[in-house]
């Protein structure tokens, strides 16, 4: 079982955008996968919780031009249900999955390679639209200015 956070973490609304930072109080997060994948280096996160109205489908964007994003979902007793690292656009991550009625979710809003920054979280109803390859080239390419302007971004594709 995974360690969540003890204190209430913040609510995010379905439909909703946060706009935070990642900053020194982020906390260290550990999970199997990451033991395997990052095992070289921090990986730090922060909390959110979430509950949905009614079952169906969900998907969680994270996006920061300052770190190497990483989501990691649990469900209410701390169990790891899904992770994603590069699930959207270049470092930016993206899950989705099947939300269950009256079931309270927590997701990390995660850092590789100990980054920090500001980032933003959002929370939205459905499947999100799939990108043909040349969408999403094209997506990386909008995005790169972006990128180049974050020297200190770590991880940065």
């Amino acid at each position: 079982m995974a360690a969540i956070c003890q204190n209430p973490a913040p609510l995010l609304e379905l439909g909703g955008t946060v706009q935070s930072t990642l900053g020194p109080d982020a906390q260290p997060i550990y999970t199997p996968v990451l033991g395997t994948e990052v095992s070289d280096s921090t990986v730090v996160g922060v909390p959110f919780r979430f509950e949905v109205g009614e079952s169906g489908f969900v998907h969680l964007d994270l996006k920061s031009f300052d770190f190497d994003a990483y989501l990691v979902l649990y469900d209410s007793d701390g169990v790891v249900l899904l992770e994603d690292d590069d699930g959207l656009i270049n470092s930016h991550s993206r899950l989705v999955f099947e939300a269950e009625v009256g079931q309270e979710y927590q997701v990390m809003a995660c850092a590789l390679f100990d980054g920090r920054g500001k980032f933003s979280l959002q929370l939205s109803s459905g499947k999100p639209k799939e990108y043909t390859l040349s969408e999403k080239w094209k997506l990386e390419a909008i995005n790169f200015p972006e990128r180049i302007s974050h020297p200190e971004g770590k991880g940065v594709d």
